[in-house]
């Protein structure tokens, strides 16, 4: 009995241990995983979320309700030209017949409209309180007009900063990815979403010309090639792993789109990031600290893969693949290092997301400032409820007694005083 178990055991465990030792077998080449682990990072850069960088308008709540009580304090004349009640906009008022640019007055014309009828309204003002022409053309109407004019230009100024600075500064960085990004990853002719199309490189007669920053090695998805691609010399094993050089890389062609599928559809599977200067800079620095030094005779090598065991340098060797990046070693240079890279284009991504991030903060900063405004401007018409209106000698006109009308005006003192304390809070 023991036996019989024992022997069914070992089946099983043998029928497991298949597949493993298929895998094992297919990897016994695969030198160059953890470079192109590292790759895959690096080109997942390009779809990575730009969620964080917010370049839309200003929200216009604030600036709306400036707007609607500069409007309520403004001198009753000139109120008085508009309608209380909201009303279709004017095609050709008479007010813009002899404007320099009609349009833009027609436009300004029908906002002011809008603003007059929407401040008609005692129930959509602070404390619903709407004050009368007495107390607006009283010397403290006069300065609480001026005050809330300077509060509006603030918000105003603080909106076209806006516009002109700070959100360009944040939309160049959401461009990065069909920009600068893009043509550091893929090619600069590459088309991403394209099978066969999404890598671009120089390829030359052989491997060892292809495979240098000048040439192939120039863009993100060229190295990867390089350190993976199997070729007419390099047939043994999958240097990247399983699936990764389905394709022949032939020199002298133009089928590195198609060799570059392979390894594409792999670096599909490595998780979603999120696009910054601070991760774009620790990739760069992971990269480097990968790059290996070979002692040649002819000339020490700097690459990343596995140099040739035959020629130490990144020439086509079975079982062998690697990017010389040589070229970019200041202590093998004999004039000044070449920026056409895809690493000093991803250092200048970085410059730019790090200005946009700063641009981020500005841009919460400014709708921090607009709400503070906006309280201050509420507290400045609220404040004005609580000053008495001139007082004019002789009965009252309207049929009420002067004591009734002294009562009224002390309850809505009132009512304004706890509104002031209320937005103080």
């Amino acid at each position: 009995m023991f036996q019989r178990v024992a022997t069914v055991f070992l089946l099983s465990l043998n029928v497991q241990l298949i597949p493993l030792y298929y895998g094992l077998a297919v990897d016994t080449n695969a030198k160059n995983v953890a470079d192109l682990e590292l790759l895959c990072h690096i080109i997942k850069l390009h779809s990575a979320s730009t969620e964080s960088l917010d370049d839309g308008d200003l929200p216009n709540t604030e600036k709306d309700e400036l707007e609607k009580l500069n409007t309520t304090l403004s001198v009753p004349a000139w109120k008085g030209i508009f309608q209380t009640a909201e009303s279709k906009d004017d095609e050709d008022p008479a007010y813009c017949s002899k404007a320099s640019d009609k349009p833009a007055c027609i436009k300004q014309w029908n906002k002011w409209k809008k603003l007059a009828a929407a401040a008609a309204a005692s129930e959509n003002l602070p404390s619903k309180v709407l004050h009368d022409a007495a107390k607006l053309t009283s010397p403290a109407g006069t300065a609480a007009q001026l005050m809330m004019a300077q509060i509006l230009a603030e918000a105003d100024a603080l909106e076209a900063n806006y516009k002109t600075n700070i959100q360009k500064e944040i939309t160049a960085a959401k461009k990065l990815q069909t920009g600068k990004l893009q043509d550091a990853i893929f090619g600069k002719q590459a088309k991403p979403d394209t099978a066969n199309s999404r890598c671009t490189a120089a390829v030359q007669t052989n491997r060892q010309i292809t495979c240098k920053p000048s040439k192939a090695v120039a863009t993100v998805c060229g190295t990867a090639v390089c350190i993976c691609a199997k070729d007419a010399t390099q047939q043994n094993g999958d240097l990247c792993s399983d699936a990764t050089s389905s394709t022949q890389l032939n020199y002298g062609s133009s089928n590195i789109g198609t060799v570059y599928e392979a390894i594409a559809s792999k670096c599909a599977h490595a998780p979603a990031e999120k696009l910054s200067s601070q991760r774009i800079h620790s990739l760069i620095a992971a990269f480097k600290a990968r790059l290996k030094t070979y002692h040649a005779v002819g000339g020490a090598v700097v690459y990343l893969g596995t140099v040739s065991s035959d020629t130490n340098n990144c020439a086509s060797s079975d079982s062998n693949g690697c990017a010389d990046f040589t070229e970019l070693a200041a202590s093998k240079a004999v004039t000044a290092v070449k920026t056409d890279n895809w690493i000093d284009q991803l250092l200048e991504a970085a410059e730019t997301l790090r200005i946009a991030e700063a641009a981020t903060n500005k841009r919460k900063e400014t709708v921090t400032r607009l709400q503070n405004l906006l309280k201050k401007g509420r507290e400045l018409y609220t404040r004005l409820a609580v000053v008495e209106a001139p007082t004019l000698i002789g009965k009252p006109t309207d049929g009420t007694t002067g004591a009734t009308n002294k009562h009224q005006a002390a309850t809505a003192k009132e009512e304004a005083k706890k509104e002031c304390n209320s937005a103080k809070d």
